[in-house]
């Protein structure tokens, strides 16, 4: 009886959290849209909280950390039009510098959440995006001036952070576009006991009866962290599917075949959960 209690107020749980997962974004983006106005004016606060409280809706702390690189890509190429255009600060340029400014809050958190995952996210969000407006707000009211030379200062400080960015978090940027592609077809959440007590570090073993190549992802979509999938290889070794288990995913490849006294993807898979490098989590 109790099992069946459980199973019938898992439906409540869950749409409570997504009426709370809207209710923070939508007090993200009032918090964030009245000091964009302040700070600088009406579009560039509407860019600031749709860019916030969309961006906010991703909670998943590695994943999280797919929207630095797009990020700091796009003030980059906004801020160079800037310096190089002479850009009149038209509706559509705050517009869509409060927005990238406003995706710039949830990015910097994930970061923060890497050294200190307890902090909460939606404060956190808030005030990173207001904090990335204030230079943009300072140029736009005549404080930094002039504003082109400004600009240019700033776009040589995204320009090299996005370098940064995609040399050392472009994995989470590929699992963040997955995701997306996913998204539409697959509503995936996680249930029963322990599925929120997964550790962010240290060795982990999952073990996972699936039926489809693709449920590795589905499961990275649960786990808090990057997921290490053992996968056979007769998809390991499919075109373009390779370059992808190799440079993004880390797949450990198992060999096709009938009955081997040898399992050197065992090997490797214990290797990989001693220090130094326990990081990975495999299924």
């Amino acid at each position: 009886m109790g099992q069946t209690e459980t199973l019938l107020s898992l439906p409540e749980r869950v749409v409570c959290s997504r009426f709370q997962r809207t209710g923070f974004a939508c007090l993200r983006a009032a918090v964030v849209m009245g000091a964009a106005v302040v700070l600088s004016d009406l579009p560039t606060g509407v860019g600031a909280a749709a860019g916030c409280a969309a961006a906010g809706f991703q909670i998943h702390p590695r994943r999280s950390l797919g929207l630095v690189a797009p990020t700091a890509t796009g003030l980059f190429l906004i801020l160079l039009a800037a310096a190089i255009f002479d850009c009149s600060w038209s509706w559509p340029f705050r517009v869509t510098l409060g927005l990238f400014a406003g995706i710039a809050g949830p990015a910097w958190r994930a970061l923060i959440q890497t050294v200190a995952p307890s902090l909460p996210a939606a404060p956190l969000d808030a005030a990173f995006a207001v904090l990335t407006l204030l230079p943009f707000a300072l140029i736009e009211n005549g404080v930094l001036a002039p504003p082109r030379w400004w600009c240019g200062v700033l776009a040589a400080v995204f320009g090299a952070a996005a370098v940064v960015a995609w040399s050392l978090l472009s994995v989470p940027t590929l699992e963040l576009t997955i995701e997306f592609l996913f998204w539409p077809m697959y509503d995936v959440r996680a249930h029963g006991p322990g599925a929120n007590r997964i550790p962010r570090r240290g060795p982990v073993l999952l073990i996972a009866n699936h039926s489809t190549y693709a449920d590795p992802f589905l499961l990275s979509k649960v786990a808090p962290r990057q997921v290490t999938p053992l996968m056979t290889s007769v998809f390991y070794d499919l075109p373009v599917i390779r370059w992808l288990m190799v440079h993004a995913v880390g797949a450990i490849r198992v060999q096709k075949g009938a009955f081997r006294r040898e399992a050197p993807e065992l090997r490797d898979a214990v290797a990989r959960l001693r220090p130094p490098l326990s990081g990975g989590n495999f299924a």
